[in-house]
């Protein structure tokens, strides 16, 4: 076997494999922690898994207000109590988090990825946005 041909054929094996192995390793997209959404996707995400659990944040000024049918409020505002909420769930279970406004939900969503969740889905806009897309007005 001519030796050019040899090493010519061995340098493009070698090329093949550092971009399909190598390369390819280090540039594998890590998936985020949780989702955040807006309310389009969110609302898919969620028919998608019909044994999703709905969770409501909010805080005690918006207990008794309005509220995602089905949804399990729990207050992220004491931070201890939710934590020690969270000790008794499925770290397997799909989450949908809401808060007011989106910002409390992606920062629940934090908590309970570090707490080992894997399947979080927090609302961007949180229930104002869930309320405009039921058509209703909502203001501040």
């Amino acid at each position: 076997m001519n030796p050019v041909f040899f090493a010519t054929v061995l340098t493009v094996v070698a090329i093949f494999i550092w971009l399909f192995f190598i390369r390819g390793k280090r540039q594998k997209q890590q998936l985020p922690p949780f989702y955040n959404l807006d309310i389009e996707d969110w609302l898919e995400a969620l028919e998608q898994r019909p044994n999703a659990i709905l969770l409501d944040i909010r805080g005690n000024a918006d207990l008794g207000r309005d509220s995602i049918p089905n949804a399990v409020l729990v207050n992220f505002e004491q931070r201890p109590e939710f934590v020690e909420f969270l000790h008794g769930l499925d770290l397997d279970q799909p989450y949908f988090v809401y808060c007011e406004q989106g910002q409390w939900a992606a920062k629940a969503c934090e908590v309970m990825y570090n707490n080992g969740f894997k399947q979080l889905y927090a609302l961007r806009g949180g229930f104002a946005a869930w309320q405009v897309a039921q058509g209703k007005d909502w203001t501040i």
